[in-house]
């Protein structure tokens, strides 16, 4: 049986206190109690008051410009894709219209040997 390690509420917020200070770091504080990393960065989010980490994206110019033109691309490939698909579900339609009517199947058997 596992024994579960319970840690204080007044030592976690100490503990955060000093990892958002610099005093220490969340990796030495979890091998100290001897728990995961990720118990201490659900400390430090509960209990911090730094703000939130948020993710900036920066890129050059030419970067969007490219991006831009990506999405364009895509967006005009999903055009012609559907065209397409309407192109090949009419034409199954007339097959199937012809094999109706003239008791031919016009459909080419893959795999088969004559």
């Amino acid at each position: 049986m596992k024994l579960q390690k319970r840690v204080s509420e007044s030592v976690k917020r100490e503990n955060v206190r000093k990892i958002e200070k610099g005093e220490i770091l969340k990796s030495e504080v979890a091998k100290l109690y001897g728990i995961s990393g990720t118990a201490v960065s659900k400390w430090v989010k509960k209990f911090g008051i730094l703000p939130k980490r948020e993710r900036i994206i920066i890129e050059s110019e030419s970067d969007y410009v490219a991006l831009v033109e990506q999405k364009k691309k895509v967006k005009e490939l999903e055009r012609q894709l559907g065209q397409i698909y309407m192109e090949h579900s009419y034409l199954k339609k007339i097959l199937a219209c012809a094999k109706e009517e003239f008791s031919i199947d016009f459909e080419k058997k893959f795999g088969t040997k004559h």
